[in-house]
């Protein structure tokens, strides 16, 4: 949604200047194709979900406008419905159908031992997920429990594995903690720009 809000505003700007020069929306257009185009790189967007999973520096922050178990949903959403391409449920349901070729270029992107932990951990994940179902508010809203709590402590061995010095990429999420809720959820999504800006101090 960000990415067509852009391009409408962008295509709204009257631009002035020689016919040759392209407009800012057809670059953004063709810079959005390329996105589309390019391989996603699954290994980066999961260890930025570990990394802010499993940071209390960044959940103190999104509690400014999150209750806990708000937010405990978001995540939890992210994870079934945006991350975990094996999976076969989102959080409110069955995916059907799954993407072979999609499942082939997130496998890709781990060893066959960080596929099975990554495997191990959603199961228990989905496991717990059905003990906390609440049928006023819906599936993942995981209050600061035990089992919350169980399910950052194997995300942590999870991350651990993945990137044995997750500090940077947690100091940048706690940055973006801090801003609006909106961006910081298509930062989980999306997290190459977030690396970008970890490198970058």
């Amino acid at each position: 949604m960000s990415e067509l809000h852009n391009a409408n505003s962008a295509a709204s700007v009257t631009t002035y200047g020689s016919p040759e020069r392209p407009r800012r929306w057809e670059r953004r257009s063709s810079e959005a194709q390329e996105d589309a185009d390019a391989p996603v790189d699954w290994r980066n967007r999961v260890v930025a979900f570990l990394a802010f999973l499993t940071s209390a520096e960044c959940h103190e922050a999104c509690h400014q406008h999150a209750q806990p178990d708000e937010l405990a949903a978001a995540l939890t959403r992210i994870w079934f419905d945006d991350l975990y391409i094996p999976g076969d449920s989102y959080v409110d349901g069955l995916k059907g159908a799954l993407c072979e070729a999609q499942i082939v270029e997130f496998e890709s992107c781990f060893s066959d031992g960080e596929l099975e932990s990554l495997a191990r951990f959603h199961g228990f994940f989905e496991l717990r997920l059905n003990f906390v179902t609440n049928s006023a508010r819906g599936r993942g809203f995981f209050p600061e429990n035990d089992s919350w709590q169980s399910i950052l402590k194997h995300a942590s061995y999870v991350l651990a594995e993945l990137d044995p010095d997750p500090d940077q990429i947690r100091a940048t999420l706690a940055r973006l903690a801090r801003q609006p809720e909106r961006q910081l959820l298509r930062a989980l999504r999306h997290p190459a720009a977030t690396k970008k800006n970890a490198g970058a101090h």
